[in-house]
């Protein structure tokens, strides 16, 4: 659907921000206003060009056909209208006839409920499930399961909803949820539940967060007591979740430039229970790598493209706003100066780096050229080897990195996992440089003793050259 954005943002004749958020600036913000509001209409843009057809409502109403489609959509999807005017009225006037459009449109699509009148990007927004991740700083999984039974919800086994390690959308019909077969602490809702309101989530026992953003932490897989870096931190899902696995033992740096990024993180960690990490508003390119000498996991997650979020509202004007190729680039370098330095400190034993990024520039290429320049002290190591997903292919190490994607039930994500050179070869070179050591000193003793021992005789055969002498001469 294309659509004339100054048409969508008419603030003079129609309330835009009775369904949008507020905001101080309506002027300073229009663009924010523009891409929200389209974000919203476009996934119904096809249906509701099919309602103002049949109805005939733009015959007989001198109104822009876009904010036409932003009035239907409020008046059936949304929050109902809310403006006053003679587009209310519009609306009233013609209430009989778009009714009449609106259920029979939904006939010919079989639809039940709003998600169902969707396009199909849309569509796939909307048979991705709602993840939720198990706070175990807070409460487990069991009692979870219980609560979410107790609010109406069934539970079903897992071998009934994945198919060879892939969610089957149609058997989470509603009110029905698994757990993940890869993530311990992971539910598995039907798409769009809402628990935004849920005591579990208010208290901060739970967390919605996808699954493919849960798999980072997963892979690096901290020990308990153990030293982490959390290089791009916030919003902090995923330093909550490195706080999990460890169990609050231990410390994590957790780093983000962002003033209000940096508050948000502060907020979402504190209502999460965290109390192992060490808040810094620092660049992470520009701290010193041997005041953290003890630092022994990191994960990097660097601002990337996000063109992996499926609901992400660039990625629905991407024809209207392009990835620009330069800020491609920009990322793309940023990316790998940062995991230059992810790789630099010097007790690392494992680095993950993630992106929401389905950009070959910001996954395959920034890992192959890490792997260049840190090859001899770092390789890649498998990220859940049953994934049925891997890297692109035409790329050296494309069978250890992780993609995922809708089909696969997530958002758009990319993840690799360098583990420093196993301790078996470093065992293998140092005890062979040791054995060399050992024979060349055994080698030099030797010589020293052999030395010692031809001077021992030479002494004794003198002394005794002397005595036999000495004792000659008394006898004569």
């Amino acid at each position: 659907m294309q659509m004339d954005l100054r048409s969508l943002v008419l603030l003079n004749s129609y309330s835009t921000i009775a369904i949008l958020p507020p905001f101080e600036n309506v002027q300073k913000n229009l663009r924010s206003l523009q891409l929200t509001l389209y974000a919203q209409v476009d996934p119904y843009g096809e249906f509701l060009k099919e309602v103002i057809t049949r109805s005939h409502f733009m015959q007989n109403e001198k109104i822009d056909w876009h904010l036409a489609q932003v009035l239907l959509y409020d008046f059936f999807l949304g929050r109902g209208i809310r403006c006053g005017g003679k587009l209310k009225f519009a609306i009233v006037r013609h209430q009989h006839n778009l009714r009449t459009a609106f259920d029979h449109a939904m006939l010919l699509r079989k639809a039940i409920r709003k998600e169902d009148l969707a396009s199909s990007g849309s569509i796939i927004a909307n048979r991705i499930p709602r993840y939720v991740r198990v706070n175990t700083l807070k409460t487990t999984k069991a009692k979870v399961v219980e609560h979410l039974i107790a609010n109406g919800y069934q539970y079903v086994p897992s071998d009934f909803v994945y198919n060879s390690n892939i969610i089957d959308i149609t058997k989470l019909t509603e009110k029905k949820f698994t757990s993940d077969i890869h993530i311990n602490d992971l539910l598995v809702l039907p798409p769009r539940s809402d628990l935004h309101d849920d005591q579990m989530y208010l208290n901060g026992e739970i967390l919605l967060q996808d699954k493919a953003s849960c798999i980072p932490a997963f892979a690096l897989n901290p020990h308990h007591q153990s030293c982490i870096i959390d290089a791009c931190a916030a919003p902090g899902n995923k330093t909550s979740h490195l706080a999990s696995l460890i169990d609050n033992t231990g410390k994590i740096y957790a780093f983000d430039i962002s003033p209000n990024r940096f508050e948000i993180m502060k907020k979402l960690l504190d209502k999460a229970g965290v109390t192992c990490v060490d808040l810094k508003r620092k660049n992470f390119l520009q701290i010193e790598v041997m005041e953290y000498e003890d630092v022994e996991y990191i994960l990097l997650d660097p601002s990337c493209s996000g063109s992996g979020i499926v609901d992400r509202v660039d990625n629905k004007c991407k024809n209207i706003y392009p990835m620009n190729q330069n800020r491609l680039r920009t990322l793309a370098n940023f990316q790998l100066r940062a995991l230059q330095q992810a790789l630099s400190f010097p007790s690392v034993k494992k680095v993950v780096y993630s992106t929401c990024s389905t950009n070959v520039e910001e996954n395959e290429e920034v890992v192959e050229a890490a792997l260049k320049m840190f090859g001899d002290t770092y390789q890649l190591s498998p990220v859940l080897e049953n994934w049925p997903c891997r890297g692109m292919s035409g790329y050296p190490h494309a069978k250890y990195m992780l993609r995922s994607s809708p089909e696969f039930s997530t958002i758009g994500f990319f993840v690799a996992l360098f583990s420093r050179v196993t301790d078996r070869r470093l065992n293998l070179n140092t005890c062979s440089k040791k054995k060399r050591g050992y024979q060349r000193l055994m080698f030099e003793r030797h010589i020293v003793n052999n030395k010692r021992n031809r001077r021992k005789i030479k002494l004794f055969l003198s002394s005794t050259r002397k005595m036999f002498s000495h004792n000659v001469d008394k006898n004569l």
